[in-house]
């Protein structure tokens, strides 16, 4: 049997929360043939079997599958869904998310009419019965909630979509998530978080050739635990994309890096080396590291093992243009 569609879960210790997630895949509309993977990442606390309980009570004749992913981290647990996904699609739900009845059916769709989407996202509102803190219009989109552009459209130029109820070719996450090019961002480990693996995998869909795309067709309600709104909770978060923007800066030199002239890269260093020597004293430590890795992508100086690992994917996923990188 032909699968369009695999959803993934990926889950550690999610057991208090999935009840409403799983309702509300049961719920869903569609003519499709579709697959939920649950990924247990290292839970303790029965979720595995929680599920598989849940998914007998509502009756589905959607097949289940269950796989145990021990290394902690977000990444890992997705690679081993995409591993047995037999999808031409995937969609990434998180065990919070509650996707509308039409999600599936409407993420199908939109992939099939842009055969060049190769990330596609949705919006998001906080889930009913939840406490809102002050702060959460400025810092909703933090916690993949909200609008992610103004309207429907290409997002190349934010750069990333939230990994939250994203949709994915199968055959294009399995270029992504290649071994030999591990990810420099894992996000969730547990209980600590080095944040930004959406994006990273986002700009490896742009080196590999693909566009991002938002619609506000797709929607979801997002199950922020409660005990996560706190003002200390919020500097843990921010903290964490914080430790993870050194890779985002290097992803996006390598991505402009695929779309630039020898000269025009040439150009831009020069232009960087001249703004270098004029900065004051008190940026001079920040444009020197931002001139290194430009440096790293124009093949001049030693490059680090994030380099190493960008420029081994960017040949990879780019077989058709060689010596990309000096």
């Amino acid at each position: 049997m032909n699968v369009d569609i695999s959803v993934i879960i990926c889950c550690y210790n999610g057991k208090e929360r999935l009840r409403k997630t799983i309702e509300h895949l049961a719920l869903q509309k569609t003519s499709l043939q579709w697959e939920f993977v649950l990924v247990d990442n290292a839970s303790t606390d029965g979720s595995a079997d929680y599920v598989e309980s849940l998914w007998r009570e509502f009756s589905l004749n959607v097949p289940l599958h269950i796989v145990n992913e021990r290394q902690p981290g977000l990444v890992y647990a997705r690679v081993a869904g995409v591993k047995v996904a037999k999808g031409k699609y995937v969609v990434f739900c998180d065990d919070d998310n509650w996707l509308r009845e039409d999600y599936i059916q409407s993420a199908y769709e939109l992939m099939e009419q842009m055969p060049n989407v190769g990330v596609l996202g949705g919006q998001s509102v906080l889930a009913p019965g939840i406490e809102a803190p002050e702060w959460w219009s400025e810092q909703q989109g933090n916690y993949a909630v909200g609008k992610q552009l103004p309207q429907s459209g290409f997002a190349n130029e934010r750069g990333f979509l939230y990994g939250a109820g994203m949709t994915t070719r199968t055959e294009l996450a399995r270029i992504i998530f290649d071994e030999h090019y591990p990810f420099l961002l894992t996000g969730r480990k547990g209980d600590q978080c080095l944040s930004g693996e959406d994006g990273e995998y986002c700009w490896r869909a742009m080196i590999a050739g693909y566009d991002l795309y938002y619609s506000e067709n797709l929607f979801y309600y997002h199950d922020v635990a409660q005990n996560r709104l706190t003002d200390e909770q919020l500097r843990k978060l921010l903290q964490s994309f914080e430790m993870g923007k050194e890779i985002a800066e290097k992803y996006h030199y390598a991505v402009q890096y695929t779309k630039d002239s020898v000269i025009r890269r040439l150009s831009w260093f020069l232009v960087r080396v001249f703004n270098y020597l004029k900065a004051s004293a008190k940026y001079k430590p920040r444009k020197r590291q931002l001139l290194h890795y430009h440096a790293c992508i124009c093949g001049i100086g030693k490059k680090d093992r994030e380099f190493e690992v960008i420029r081994g994917y960017i040949n990879y996923a780019q077989p058709n243009k060689k010596n990309r990188w000096r």
